[in-house]
Order: C-alpha cells, then sequence, then structure tokens
C-alpha cells in the first residue's frame, strides 16, 4: 500500500475508535438520529426521490442516515466508511 493511504488509515482509525464509537452507538440506541441526520432524512423524503431510489452514504459511520431512509421506503443502499470500528458497529446495528 502507498505510504500517503497507510497514513490515512491510521488517522482515520486514530480519529474514529472503538470507544468514540461506541458512544455515539448508544447515543443512536437511545435517542435516534442527531438533527442534522433527521433534517436531511426529512428532506430527502420531502421531495419524494424515495421509491425505488438508492442512496450512496460516503462517510456513512454507524449507518444512521442509511437505515433512516430505508425505513422510509428506500430501496436500496451502499454505505462507504474508512473507518473499521465504524464500519463494525454499522455492520453490528
Amino acid at each position: 500500500m502507498p505510504a500517503c493511504c497507510s497514513s490515512f488509515d491510521n488517522s482515520v482509525e486514530r480519529q474514529f475508535d472503538g470507544k468514540k464509537v461506541a458512544e455515539e452507538l448508544k447515543r443512536y440506541r437511545t435517542k435516534g438520529p442527531g438533527p442534522t441526520t433527521r433534517l436531511l432524512q426529512q428532506d430527502i423524503a420531502r421531495v419524494g426521490a424515495m421509491e425505488g431510489g438508492t442512496l450512496l452514504d460516503v462517510g456513512s459511520g454507524i449507518g444512521s442516515m442509511t437505515f433512516g431512509l430505508l425505513d422510509r421506503g428506500l430501496t436500496h443502499a451502499v454505505a462507504v466508511e474508512a473507518s473499521s470500528a465504524y464500519t463494525d458497529a454499522a455492520r453490528e446495528e
């Protein structure tokens, strides 16, 4: 792997470690998605882009945007995340 990529991987893993992700997942499970995510979900649903639509969620984190839009009728989603801790949490959720 080129040096630039391994440096990025290391930075992502340090920034989004298991502790941070566990805290976010706990907050999501008790309170639902954050206010910005809720507003985005509402606006996307309001414009009617749900039925038969596909979401590309880059930087998907624990997947709260993806899960919420799938619950609202979106039929396909692709979640892209660089942090292994976030990927594991989204897979678990």
